[in-house]
């Protein structure tokens, strides 16, 4: 079973040879596992891994013009505003 089939299959509550596998990591961490596997392709990382890889699709925003307020903040189309953060190794956010 590949990784589409088994998460498929997984949605639909159909049996599956192992639990689908995703990875959430901050940019940092990211990084480091590109490095340790000595590439620049993500997807090779989840093959070494063996993750699945669950990619967070949806369609692109097309509403109102979102309000600019600089590098240090950010809003979202749900009007969330997020600040950049320090992690110690660099800025996410």
């Amino acid at each position: 079973m590949n990784r589409f089939e088994r998460v498929m299959a997984a949605i639909d509550r159909q049996p599956v040879d192992r639990f689908p596998a995703d990875i959430w990591c901050v940019q940092e961490v990211r990084d480091r596992l590109l490095d340790h596997c000595g590439t620049d392709d993500w997807m090779h990382v989840l093959d070494a891994l063996d993750i699945d890889g669950i990619i967070n699709l949806r369609p692109p925003y097309i509403g109102p013009a979102l309000p600019d307020l600089g590098e240090e903040y950010k809003c979202d189309e749900w009007g969330f505003v997020t600040r950049r953060q320090c992690h110690g190794t660099g800025f996410r956010g």
